[in-house]
């Protein structure tokens, strides 16, 4: 039993490095696959995402072990097979208890929020940064802009870095932003880039995520994403790879966020604090929760899978996004500039999903959708977020603890008991 609960905590620390080591890639976690099970995922707001993955491992070995006692050993009668397998099934109980306690006692929870627009441009990569179409792509965000303020929604969210140059540090970009909030009437959330200090020696650029109101235009204050691409935002270790482009033909190297930095809007005459992520932000379980504990009521991810084509790269984004919904108890606000976009409730359940006529994700255009939050959690916090990643240490501590058995030698293979003969 030591052995298997060892060998599943060893499995959570690899995850957990790869949030890190060579400035972390953490794309699909184990938990990641379970993103459209949420009766497994509910122990993910007290663990992590790290605790489904413990479990998903320890069910795994323990059906192995329950196959090895029957086919391999002959073991018969169901109390003798497989403690391993028992262990392992009681922990799949245990989260669908949480799941039972926590998602199907929602009567008389669910309160309105707000009406949101996701706008999805779907501006093809090889042209998004070429000065010469820059005309054509505004005249493709005032369009599906206005079309979604149509709806009238109480917030419209673009996608990550949609403008054709920066809204800050380019008045013309920022003049366009303003004049187009004002004929929506409606406040956005949008993704551009940031250019401090422009034309000078210090000039820095960022990619943010602002918001433009009717009244005040683009606020002045932003979010600067905190984890960027390697080779798309910035070239690593610059001086040995410094031989190596970039992929992203804009710019040179960006600066990144220091701060989760939320975002207030007046929604519904109500200042909301929102969270965004930009990009594959929402793959790191930290950023998500430090977003949580900066006050963000909502989580907004912003991103570019243009880059992904039409496969399955978007959805295995998203998947992530649902992860966080549930680590949180915030709901997640989702917008792509070609798809996957949606919302998802605090419980991990995918609650709209834009698509065209033909059910394709990949289209341009927009929606609005109803979002709604559970009261239960409104201004209250996760175990998860309160704690961080405490389930990730207990794993160290286990892991070493098996080992420290397993040199002990008290695991020294035994050879069978031989029957006497007759």
């Amino acid at each position: 039993l030591v052995a298997i609960m060892g060998l599943a905590a060893a499995w959570v620390l690899i995850e957990w490095t790869r949030t890190w080591v060579f400035g972390g890639f953490p794309w699909l976690p184990l938990a990641a696959s379970q993103w459209e099970r949420a009766s497994i995922l509910q122990i993910a707001a007290y663990t992590g995402a790290y605790g489904v993955s413990f479990v998903l491992v320890m069910m795994n070995l323990g059906f192995g072990a329950y196959a090895h006692r029957l086919f391999r050993e002959g073991v018969t009668g169901i109390n003798k097979r497989s403690q391993e397998f028992f262990l392992a099934l009681f922990l799949l109980l245990a989260c669908v208890c949480v799941h039972f306690q926590e998602s199907f006692n929602r009567r008389g929870y669910t309160v309105p929020f707000a009406r949101v627009a996701l706008v999805q441009p779907k501006i093809p990569q090889d042209v998004k940064w070429d000065p010469a179409r820059a005309p054509a792509i505004l005249e493709v965000l005032t369009q599906t802009t206005l079309e979604a303020a149509a709806g009238r929604p109480d917030l419209i969210v673009w996608p990550e870095a949609v403008t054709p140059m920066a809204v800050r540090g380019d008045e013309t970009t920022r003049a366009f932003v303003e004049s187009l909030v004002k004929r929506a009437k409606v406040p956005l959330l949008l993704g551009s880039i940031a250019i401090e200090k422009p034309r000078t020696p210090d000039e820095t650029w960022l990619n943010g995520a602002f918001v433009a109101t009717p009244e005040d235009g683009v606020a002045n204050s932003y979010y600067a994403k905190r984890r960027l691409v390697p080779f798309g935002e910035f070239v690593p270790l610059r001086p040995l790879l410094g031989w190596i482009g970039k992929f992203v033909p804009i710019g040179g190297d960006f600066l990144a966020g220091e701060t989760s930095a939320p975002l207030l809007v007046n929604v519904r005459g109500q200042p909301t604090v929102f969270g965004p992520l930009i990009c594959y932000e929402d793959t790191y379980p930290d950023l998500a929760r430090f977003s949580a504990l900066g006050g963000a009521a909502v989580l907004t991810v912003i991103t570019n899978n243009g880059w992904f084509g039409e496969g399955g790269a978007a959805y295995q984004h998203a998947a992530h996004a649902v992860l966080r919904a549930v680590e949180t108890r915030r709901p997640v606000l989702r917008c792509g500039n070609a798809g996957w976009s949606g919302w998802i409730d605090e419980f991990g359940a995918v609650r709209a999903t834009l698509t065209n006529a033909e059910g394709s994700i990949y289209f341009r255009g927009s929606r609005v959708i109803d979002v709604t939050r559970d009261a239960r959690w409104i201004d209250r916090n996760s175990f998860y977020v309160e704690h961080g990643n405490w389930f990730v240490l207990a794993c160290a501590v286990l892991a070493v603890f098996a080992v420290t058995l397993l040199k002990s030698g008290e695991w020294s293979a035994r050879p069978a008991e031989v029957p006497p003969p007759t």
